[in-house]
């Protein structure tokens, strides 16, 4: 759901309403850029014709009193059946304007999942996970600035980088002796080279 919020009057969570005090000037949202375990960034395709921006990042618009994380696991979870861990706080706040015409206030952050498996919702008709290559060379947009894309794609790579090199460290592993990409399979377990070490 993107921060244009496809219509949040109609909330996608049915009797659930947004959190529009009446007494609050904004609305509020939070969204993901959610990596998987090959550095790829899911993007969505929401089924209304008329949607604001050219693809949709994961997350929508808060309810009464919900704080920006909670909202995003829930948000994350109800459009695409995916478990997240966020990789790092807060990485960006937008000014926006939702369908409604009341300003909006919006939350980006860094993610991750380990699962493979999408399940969309109705408000949503496909997705796709895109390299940053492929992202600069179709020229995708999102609700966020490209160069704030960009910024995450290399956020993502750094923090995972950096988990590499402490778990290979406790493991005793040398990093400079895994092939290139290898950051990319880590997991809770440890490093996990991009394939089978050669026998003997």
């Amino acid at each position: 759901m993107n921060t244009s919020v496809a219509g949040e009057e109609k909330t996608a969570v049915g009797s659930r309403g947004t959190n529009h005090h009446p007494y609050s000037r904004y609305l509020a949202a939070a969204f993901a850029f959610l990596f998987d375990q090959s550095g790829r960034m899911l993007l969505l395709s929401e089924q209304d014709s008329e949607r604001k921006y050219m693809c949709d990042l994961p997350g929508g618009t808060l309810t009464d009193d919900e704080q920006p994380v909670t909202g995003l696991y829930r948000e994350v979870f109800e459009e695409t059946g995916l478990r997240i861990r966020l990789l790092s706080p807060l990485c960006w706040l937008k000014f926006d304007m939702h369908d409604s015409g009341c300003p909006i206030l919006v939350a980006f952050y860094v993610a991750e999942t380990s699962q493979v498996d999408v399940s969309l919702s109705p408000e949503h008709k496909s997705f796709r996970w895109v390299t940053i290559e492929e992202f600069r060379r179709e020229g995708l947009r999102v609700s966020a600035d490209p160069e704030i894309v960009e910024a995450c794609f290399t956020r993502y790579r750094e923090l995972t980088d950096r988990l590499a090199a402490r778990l290979a460290e406790q493991l005793g592993v040398v990093v400079g002796g895994l092939r290139p990409g290898a950051h990319r399979r880590v997991d809770h377990r440890g490093v996990l080279p991009d394939e089978d070490p050669p026998g003997p």
